[in-house]
């Protein structure tokens, strides 16, 4: 009877561990990735960034290793890393456009780096104040033209 309970036993041990194995090996993705504007783990994902601005990449519970890219929409590929286990990495580019993050071969998130024009304060000063001075001038002729 004591090597009945043995093998039985072992059979449900060596059940359990394959199953550990199965479970961590059927991950697509082994964990999460994100990109946020903030080195802290727990910033909120953020899609819209300006040219210059710092990106973190965080990713959170890899049981297993896993190579982070991060590729332009011209299939460029601006930066690879190994990951493992949870930690945070950087990513600064000056161009602008949509960027994919892939673990491993699945797309988990994307971010645009966007441009906006900046009106110059000079010329908007002026243009407001030539607005102004043609506005002061025409309520003046209207008064004197009664």
């Amino acid at each position: 009877m004591r090597s009945d309970r043995f093998f039985l036993a072992l059979a449900i041990l060596s059940l359990t561990i394959t199953s550990l194995f199965a479970a961590v090996a059927a991950q697509t993705v082994p964990g999460q990735a994100w990109v946020s504007d903030s080195a802290n783990p727990s910033a909120p994902p953020e899609d819209e960034f300006l040219p210059g601005q710092t990106v973190y990449i965080h990713w959170l519970d890899f049981l297993a290793p896993a190579t982070i890219r991060i590729n332009h929409t011209t299939g460029t590929v601006d930066k690879s890393f190994p990951v493992m286990g949870s930690g945070v990495e950087t990513f600064e580019s000056q161009i602008p456009g949509k960027y994919d993050v892939w673990v491993d071969f699945e797309k988990v998130c994307e971010f645009r780096r966007t441009s906006f024009i900046v009106v110059p304060e000079v010329l908007f000063g002026s243009l407001g104040a030539v607005g102004a001075a043609l506005a002061a001038g025409l309520v003046y002729y209207r008064r004197n033209r009664r």
